[in-house]
């Protein structure tokens, strides 16, 4: 820590940073000088909103040479905390995080406060080093972890403002069920009202309220990450359950096994799917709320993220009168979108456009889509059978993942048919080879399929806070593996309006097959995954990595994104 008399004054940090302007500091420093009782420069700033709690604690830690944390729950160590009195914490707004080697790190909010760090060392009998963060974040993530029902107040989370309309949308003519009514008769139903609305408005997947040992934490999943956002007291866990449970109409009485349901809402005036599944654990119930907003699935191929040449080519493919164009990838990669967003570019009056699904992902217009129902005999292959019995154009069929439903397709798409459907493998070349161990023969694959697409979701960074820098070394050469040589890379850095990830939305990375004469001739002679993608590259295919420097390159994400997702 630097000493105090070679600190340099506070507001110089705040200029530093380009969080205040000099003839605003000015100001203050003179408005300062008035004042009776005299006020420090950072509470003048903060007063007359020049600057932010956060910027000010910020710029303390920069001018005494400590880190600046934004503090989580997931930051601290339980076990850490109970080393200072609750009382202590309250009073001083301190948080011990954690102990590394003996040392015991600890936030607060100003650095300069040496009493209060002796203090503190003298309190824990240990050696301390500190970190600054704000009196908001320190009281915030000590109540997550105080397991006193005292300690959360919902209506100290929803106010008038914050709060909307909740309504059920029912699945024939029935009542309809005001869910905001739940709110007004218990702190469960407040807390599952806020949590669906603050959800939506992150742009939150999931929603998983999940109990443990003395423990309730509620959980987002926002751009595929998980981010904690709540953690009511445990004996909430009961009421809770039972809320989404009414809500959903499902049977409040069953607690020791599954139950699953669908159902929409409409919060402030936006229609949302709700996909509910509540699964008996070691410490009660977990519920996992998925969110699906038809507006955000009916998105155009262009706001997907695929590079031009790649679009190029997959407007070809999609516009075609046969063959299989598979898009594949692990669960949550956006394989559902691109064949929505696909689907709803070749639709028209001319053409039948039937989909089997499981379940059906959400309405499109003008296309006819059916579910799939295993307990009453009609999965993949008999829904499959079926809907070629309706004389369609285009066929999407939700995954091919059994021989049979993969055979029907594939004679589907030599008599005419256009056949959309998803696999789970990691790269293109890995579906042939899929298909082929599911028992296709080679030259019926090789015959059939016209392109696959694999693609991942990447987390795009925040366009309002990202900041630049020069590259290191190993990430010179992972660039130059590709060809590329940048200058200047941009990383995360976190603010208001990307909720301090420094990320904000995703976008795809993709690699696109395409078959040609060379690659089906090897296939139909039993090609393994080396030569497939060795043809497929020399046939114009980018790999996911390749696309995703690309992406680098133009400033959208990051490089430990595109490597965190791709193999």
């Amino acid at each position: 820590m630097i000493s105090t008399l070679d600190r340099k004054p506070v507001g110089h940090f705040l200029m530093v940073k380009g969080f205040v302007q000099q003839d605003h500091l000015d100001r203050a420093l003179e408005e300062q000088k008035l004042i009776k009782h005299k006020k420090l420069i950072g509470e003048l700033l903060i007063e007359k909103n020049l600057c932010t709690d956060d910027q000010l604690t910020e710029a303390l830690a920069d001018a005494y040479e400590v880190p600046f944390a934004h503090l989580s729950p997931r930051i601290a160590d339980p076990k850490v905390i109970a080393m200072l009195p609750a009382d202590f914490i309250e009073k001083h707004h301190v948080l011990p995080l954690f102990m590394v080697e003996g040392v015991l790190t600890v936030a607060l909010p100003e650095p300069a406060n040496m009493f209060l760090l002796e203090e503190i060392e003298r309190v824990s009998g240990c050696q301390v080093q500190i970190v600054a963060a704000t009196v908001r974040d320190i009281i915030a993530t000590y109540r997550a972890y105080v397991a006193d029902a005292q300690v959360f107040i919902i209506d100290d989370l929803i106010t008038d403002e914050s709060i909307g309309r909740i309504t059920v949308v029912p699945k024939r003519i029935e009542p309809v069920i005001d869910a905001s009514q739940l709110a007004k008769g218990s702190p469960a139903g407040k807390v599952v009202d806020f949590c669906l609305q603050q959800a939506i408005r992150d742009g939150a997947s999931d929603i998983h309220i999940e109990p443990g040992d003395n423990l309730l934490r509620i959980r987002y999943r926002i751009d595929g990450r998980m981010v904690e956002r709540l953690r009511p007291p445990p004996n909430m866990r009961a009421a809770i359950c039972m809320c989404v449970k009414s809500l959903a109409s499902l049977d409040c009485s069953i607690q020791n096994r599954a139950q699953e349901t669908r159902m929409q809402v409409q919060i402030d005036k936006k229609q949302i799917d709700l996909r509910i599944s509540v699964m008996p654990g070691r410490w009660g119930e977990n519920i996992v709320i998925r969110l699906m907003d038809n507006e955000k699935s009916s998105a155009h191929l262009e706001k997907l993220g695929f590079g031009y040449e790649i679009l190029k080519k997959w407007r070809k493919l999609i516009n075609q009168t046969n063959g299989i164009i598979l898009v594949t990838g692990p669960t949550g990669s956006g394989k559902t979108a691109t064949l929505y967003a696909s689907l709803a570019e070749i639709n028209s009056d001319e053409l039948n456009i039937c989909t089997v699904e499981d379940p059906v992902a959400c309405p499109l217009n003008g296309v006819n889509q059916f579910e799939v129902s295993e307990p009453n005999g009609f999965a993949f292959p008999a829904a499959l059978r079926s809907v070629l019995q309706q004389d369609p154009d285009v066929v999407l069929v939700g995954e091919i993942k059994e021989i049979e439903t993969a055979r029907i397709a594939m004679q589907a798409s030599m008599t005419g048919h256009l056949i959309f459907s998803t696999m789970h493998t990691n790269d293109a070349p890995s579906a042939l080879i899929r298909l082929c161990n599911l028992g296709i023969e080679p030259y019926l694959v090789a015959a059939s399929v016209t392109g696959v697409l694999a693609q991942r979701q990447i987390r795009k960074l925040c366009q309002r806070c990202k900041e630049s820098y020069f590259p290191t070394i190993t990430e010179k050469r992972h660039l130059e593996k590709f060809g590329v040589t940048i200058e200047t890379l941009f990383r995360p850095k976190g603010c208001d309006h990307c909720r301090k990830l420094g990320y904000v939305g995703r976008v795809a990375v993709q690699e696109l097959l395409v078959m040609n004469d060379p690659l089906s001739d090897r296939i139909s002679h039993g090609a393994n995954l080396a030569e497939i993608r060795q043809l497929a590259c020399e046939g114009g295919m980018k790999s996911l990595r390749a696309d995703g420097v690309e992406k680098v390159r133009a400033g959208i994400t990051t490089l430990d994104e595109v490597y965190r997702v791709s193999t």
